[in-house]
């Protein structure tokens, strides 16, 4: 009878290799960073104004207030008013943030390939989404853009309307995308 022999192993000249089990792609929660609570803040206010301090700001999303102060200073100036240089502003002193939808507004002529746009407010309200205050807001902020022309006409009805001109290669929220174009 021949039988047949299982060779034994010896363990010793075998070495142990971790395996390495490769993580699955499933999302991770994500920390709320100070810009998101600025966002949120500015959404739950429909706009601003936000009044707020660094510290507060700090606490309410557990960082630093060097880390406040960066968030505060990323928000895009064309759309975000701060009423301090949040840069020298000390961390206790309060401020107020206050947003309005000025680049919709370009963006929303220059998808039309609008150079001069006339427009209802309460129209221009529906188009960006917005409540007339902040259509009305972002409306005299554009007027303060260097390359546009801003002029009201309000005859005392509901339908005040605004006409807005852009001269695309002065106005500094035109002029960038253009000579990236060219």
């Amino acid at each position: 009878m021949n039988r047949r022999q299982i060779p034994t192993l010896d363990p010793a000249p075998v070495r142990a290799v971790p395996v390495r089990l490769r993580s699955r792609e499933a999302p991770r929660p994500r920390a709320v960073g100070a810009v998101d609570h600025l966002i949120a803040l500015i959404d739950a206010t429909a706009g601003g104004p936000v009044e707020r301090s660094l510290l507060e700001l700090a606490g309410a999303v557990s960082c630093d207030v060097e880390t406040a102060r960066r968030a505060v200073a990323s928000l895009d100036p064309v759309d975000h008013a701060v009423s301090v240089d949040i840069n020298q502003v000390p961390a206790e002193e309060r401020w107020i943030l206050a947003w309005a939808p000025v680049t919709g507004i370009v963006d929303l002529m220059l998808d039309w390939d609008l150079l001069t746009l006339e427009i209802s407010v309460a129209e221009l309200a529906e188009w960006l989404g917005a409540s007339l205050l902040l259509t009305g807001r972002a409306v005299d902020w554009l007027a303060l853009t260097p390359g546009v022309t801003v002029r009201r006409r309000d005859d005392g009805s509901r339908e005040a309307s605004v006409h807005i001109t852009i001269a695309l290669d002065h106005c500094p929220l035109t002029a960038e995308a253009r000579s990236v174009a060219v």
